[in-house]
């Protein structure tokens, strides 16, 4: 009986070290991917009227433009573009709300090299064209 409750005790110790272990590296992976996601917003943010592509912010982040995306969806419940459209559309109501700068200029500062596509790109999230949004008052 000694024996083998001393051989049970060591089984629980083992299990429970490996478990430890386990839930260790889990959380310095989740802080990594933490680390990540708070420098690709802080990238976004330096960014986003240059609308950069995944690939290069990921580059910049150091790791792939498809693993940056998980770690967005796993953490933001969004993919990377997701995030950088939101911000771009953002400042796009901004401009539009608080200035009275023409659309063709906001397009321009938000990276839009063809206005149409800027006027396709909001109406697509906001289901009004720029000029509808900016007469109902940004709302």
């Amino acid at each position: 009986d000694a024996l083998l409750e001393a051989l049970l005790d060591s089984l629980l110790v083992l299990a429970s070290r490996r478990a430890t272990r386990r839930l260790s590296r889990r959380s310095r992976h989740h802080e990594r991917g933490e680390a990540h996601l708070a420098r690709f917003q802080q990238l976004i943010e330096a960014h986003y009227h240059q609308q950069p592509s995944m690939p290069e912010l990921a580059e910049r982040l150091g790791i792939s433009s498809a693993h940056l995306s998980a770690i967005c969806q796993r953490l933001a419940g969004r993919s990377a573009q997701q995030l950088l459209h939101e911000r771009i559309l953002l400042e796009a109501k901004r401009h539009l709300t608080y200035t009275n700068m023409p659309i063709g200029q906001v397009a321009e500062r938000l990276g839009f090299k063809e206005p149409a596509y800027f006027t396709r790109f909001f109406k697509r999230s906001v289901k009004l064209t720029p000029k509808a949004f900016r007469l109902r008052g940004g709302r």
